[in-house]
């Protein structure tokens, strides 16, 4: 998926100002999602500066794509995965309700993980989160394979 190198490519500067190293695995081969590139970049782009909110100087961010297969059928899979500390698990069932953020009062709208999960959902895809406290979090878009 061509999103999410040119994600990756707007959001590295912002790592490297924090410390922080940002990694990528990408296949050699492109992936086509039947999806809006310009609105994947724009999910990727939000999923890569909360990563970076969330993951503290030495840490890592990590950018994985590839194939998945599920309910018979094919779907792109991006998972952008951090070394921050972790979402407890009460606050993840709301995470991508309108308003709800787990920043501090005056970092965060809110509205990022609302707004990227809609855009997802619109295109037949979803957002799926696994997080550990004190470990990180990955946040996986899987949406259906163009063609």
């Amino acid at each position: 998926v061509a999103a999410a190198a040119r994600a990756l490519e707007v959001s590295r500067p912002f790592a490297e100002e924090h410390a922080q190293v940002l990694s990528a695995e990408l296949p050699m081969d492109p992936l086509w999602a039947d999806a809006d590139p310009l609105r994947v970049e724009q999910v990727l782009t939000n999923l890569l500066s909360n990563a970076k909110d969330a993951t503290p100087a030495g840490g890592t961010v990590t950018v994985t794509t590839g194939l998945a297969d599920e309910a018979e059928r094919r779907w792109v899979s991006i998972a952008v995965a951090d070394t921050g500390a972790g979402i407890p698990e009460a606050q993840r069932g709301r995470l991508f309700t309108p308003f709800h953020t787990t920043k501090e009062e005056g970092k965060g709208t809110g509205l990022g993980l609302s707004v990227s999960y809609g855009l997802i959902r619109g295109h037949g895809g979803t957002i799926r989160v696994e997080s550990a406290v004190g470990r990180g979090s990955t946040f996986t878009v899987v949406l259906p394979v163009q063609g």
